[in-house]
């Protein structure tokens, strides 16, 4: 049942689109159409299923982005609507070249748009303070699905903000091929890296891959927290059991006396941090929708699903994260990395 579902997944989304632009320019009927997109969709199902099965992440990547090529695919031939309307077919040249046109331009934007890591300020006050604080947040690099460059090119941009540190909020890693090669950006680091663990690093061996995390001079908190002054963080694992971040809390508790920061990859049970007084939570995991109009089904499980969320001097913000998972695409949604400034009031 699962393969035949994710077949026709991906004749929906993938072939099919490409087979009715394709027809455009050959006028093929609607027959001929639906039997191109089937003659599409079946062997780059089985190289897909074949590739999410074994640990081959270039076969799966370059497969992946053929999600983002149907995608523009669809949404050239819905932008085009109009022009065949007024012309009163589908058929013309014209319209075969604006759909390409607009499928290109859609597609070239949102590979962009992926790898372009922009930087996001945020800027708090607090009483707690006597010397300013400046913190760098990552979120989901997903290594494995993205290269190396991606996590470099992050902390690069982190370092040159000259923080007091860097916090990573999970899915640094996606994949059990992951190793020593894709992590060594991270020892080159000159300030302090935190991090905690997301879902995608629970899906893999977790502890050799903490292991090397932590020998590239990395912090890894779990349940746990560390003091730098007047800072607190704060970092709970990753899960999926309701509550959990209200059953963990107690054993990492705020300071009266610091401002505390939560890192906390899924933006869930911000009302158990604020009562544990934690000042700011700062989290990850939705990508922001990544895609446009994905960020509607990421809104029903996540009601808090991108950007800073406040309640008096408290605070939750969700990063769009600094990588993307799956196509290395996005629309409706920004690859970045957060620069938070905490100032004494």
């Amino acid at each position: 049942m699962i393969p035949l579902l994710f077949t026709l997944t991906t004749w929906l989304i993938i072939a099919l689109p490409i087979a009715v632009l394709a027809a455009r320019f050959v006028e093929l009927s609607h027959l001929a159409t639906l039997i191109l997109s089937i003659a599409l969709a079946l062997p780059y199902a089985a190289l897909m299923w074949f590739a999410l099965q074994r640990p081959v992440p270039p076969l799966r990547n370059a497969l992946m982005q053929g999600i983002s090529v149907g995608y523009a695919c669809l949404a050239g031939l819905v932008m085009t609507l109009p022009i065949g309307l007024a012309l009163g077919s589908f058929d013309s040249s014209i319209v075969a070249a604006s759909t390409l046109v607009m499928a290109t331009a859609v597609l070239v934007y949102g590979i962009y748009a992926a790898n372009e890591q922009t930087l996001q300020s945020l800027r708090f006050e607090s009483a707690k303070l006597t010397t300013p604080i400046k913190l760098v947040q990552l979120s989901d690099i997903h290594l494995g699905s993205r290269g190396v460059h991606t996590l470099q090119r992050a902390l690069d941009l982190a370092q040159a903000q000259q923080p007091d540190a860097i916090l990573i909020t999970g899915d640094l890693v996606d994949g059990g091929e992951v190793g020593h090669d894709h992590l060594v950006p991270l020892s080159d680091c000159t300030v302090p890296v935190y991090m905690v663990i997301g879902n995608h690093e629970r899906y893999v061996a977790l502890e050799p891959l903490l292991q090397e995390i932590a020998g590239q001079g990395v912090t890894v908190l779990r349940n746990a927290s560390v003091d730098i002054g007047e800072l607190r963080i704060m970092g709970a694992d990753d899960s999926d059991a309701p509550q959990y971040l209200q059953s963990v809390l107690p054993a990492m508790p705020a300071r009266a006396d610091a401002y505390n920061v939560l890192l906390y990859h899924k933006p869930d049970d911000w009302d158990a941090a604020r009562t544990a007084g934690v000042e700011l939570m700062l989290s990850g995991h939705t990508h922001a929708g990544q895609v446009w109009p994905f960020h509607y089904l990421v809104k029903q499980r996540h009601p808090f699903w991108r950007g800073l969320y406040s309640e008096g001097l408290q605070h939750l913000y969700v990063s769009h994260g600094t990588g993307v998972w799956g196509p290395n695409f996005r629309i409706g949604s920004r690859s970045e990395v957060t620069v938070i400034e905490i100032c004494p009031e």
